[in-house]
């Protein structure tokens, strides 16, 4: 058995796929007849399962939500859960984002590390194996999602069509060494109605695109007042960080309050600066319960809408081991009492793998084989595939002290770390094909 020399025969090819796969734009679209997410996360699961099909693996396409392939067998079940779909390239780019350019042995394109490259190296590792193995007595199954990143209906779809829960795996869409812990997350929106007299002064107010995203923008107006239009620029991030970035709709609401701005239902305004704009961490409203795994709660407030008839804010909080939902909502409930509706528009529990875990500590053990690193489990606010399965964990494929670019501009993956990722995975592989 040489890991390596597989490698090596196979990098070519997992590299061309990988370009394949990228110069498919799979951003969710508008759901139109068998394309539930839009056409590209539809082509771009065709044209996997195609691909896999095409090397003698099974697979099977569940109504365009989501499909998988398989090798091996036997009862047990190693699954391992990837996605297609991408976000948004934005701009800014130095090379097309939908190209696969290679520069300097770096491979640039949207979904280059989140999640196509994992998508392409699991294909080619598994046909590695089966290479190697004339009989393999598990079955590995490699679950391609098409919604990861506007709401996991895909794997929920998996699930709720009843097709089978593996008994082992992890998801290849975070980082090393082992991601054991994701914090709990929720998406709430709070909205009060209220009434302007237009022949006063009133305010406008629109930040934000997304719940789970800090907004780099926000703008205001006065109406009837001394000040026509004010706009503030912040520095986008996910929301999981909410530090790593600058909140516009907070900078905004902090300066109209502090520069004694006039205008009705300012009292409202002043609520939403106190609580939710004067930290990341919920301290103000009372919800931060620190803890040594998942260390602080986080809040964004990522929309805010302020117009003649309502004022509407859409926050994303997410928390570790030491509260639950319900109290997140009673202090919501206890701080916004006048006329403010509270409603819960998802909400995902925490989810946490115990280090004593069996298959945690075979991927671990590939790690530190292949990379002569210490192995170690990290707990992270974001989100994957893992927490919709009991005891699964996410592994790789980034290497902490590279910057990917990953959801950002120039999203990008050196030649050698796809080399290195396929060693680890398929040593892992073997390894949980032992157990």
């Amino acid at each position: 058995m040489d890991i390596s020399r597989s490698v090596d025969n196979s990098l070519n090819r997992t590299i061309e796929f990988l370009k394949e796969l990228i110069k498919i734009d799979s951003q969710q679209g508008e759901p139109i007849s068998q394309c539930p997410f839009g056409i590209g996360p539809k082509k771009s699961l065709d044209k996997t399962l195609d691909y896999c099909a095409s090397l003698g693996f099974s697979v099977k396409n569940i109504d365009n939500y989501i499909g998988y392939a398989e090798i091996g067998e036997g009862e047990e079940l190693i699954g391992i859960p990837m996605h297609l779909d991408i976000v948004p390239p934005g701009e800014g780019w130095s090379v097309d984002p939908f190209s696969g350019a290679v520069i300097d042995n770096i491979i640039y394109g949207r979904g280059v590390i989140d999640n196509k490259g994992a998508v392409s190296m699991l294909i080619h590792v598994l046909k590695n194996i089966e290479d190697m193995y004339p009989t393999i007595n598990k079955r590995i199954r490699l679950i391609f999602g098409t919604n990861e990143e506007t709401g996991m209906k895909c794997i929920k779809y998996y699930l709720d069509k009843g097709e089978e829960i593996p008994s082992m795996g992890f998801t290849p869409d975070a980082m090393y060494p082992v991601v054991n812990g994701e914090k709990g997350r929720v998406h709430i929106r709070i909205e009060k109605e209220i009434k302007i007299d237009k022949s006063k002064p009133y305010i406008i107010v629109r930040g934000g695109t997304k719940e789970n995203v800090v907004p780099s923008h926000c703008t205001a107006k006065i109406i009837n007042g001394i000040i026509s239009e004010l706009t503030t620029k912040g520095v986008a991030v996910h929301a999981s960080n909410p530090e790593k970035g600058e909140n516009a709709i907070s900078k905004m609401v902090i300066k109209i309050v502090e520069d004694n701005m006039d205008f009705q239902h300012r009292e409202d305004i002043e609520l939403v600066s106190k609580y939710l704009c004067s930290d990341y961490y919920g301290d103000a409203l009372g919800i931060n319960q620190y803890d040594e795994v998942f260390k602080n709660t986080t809040l964004n407030l990522g929309i805010l809408k302020v117009n003649e008839e309502k004022i509407v804010c859409e926050l994303d909080i997410r928390y570790g081991k030491n509260i639950v939902l319900n109290n997140i909502i009673d202090r919501f409930k206890k701080v916004f009492c006048n006329g403010w509706k509270i409603e819960v528009i998802a909400h995902k529990d925490l989810h946490y793998v115990d280090e004593s875990n069996l298959v945690l500590k075979k991927l671990l053990e590939a790690y530190e084989e292949v990379t002569d690193e210490n192995g170690y489990t990290i707990a992270m606010g974001g989100g994957t595939y893992a927490s919709w399965f009991k005891d699964m964990v996410a592994f790789g494929p980034k290497f902490l002290a590279y910057k990917t670019g990953g959801h950002g501009v120039d999203e990008r993956v050196p030649i050698n770390h796809i080399r290195k990722n396929m060693e680890i995975y398929t040593l892992a592989l073997i390894k949980l094909l032992e157990l």
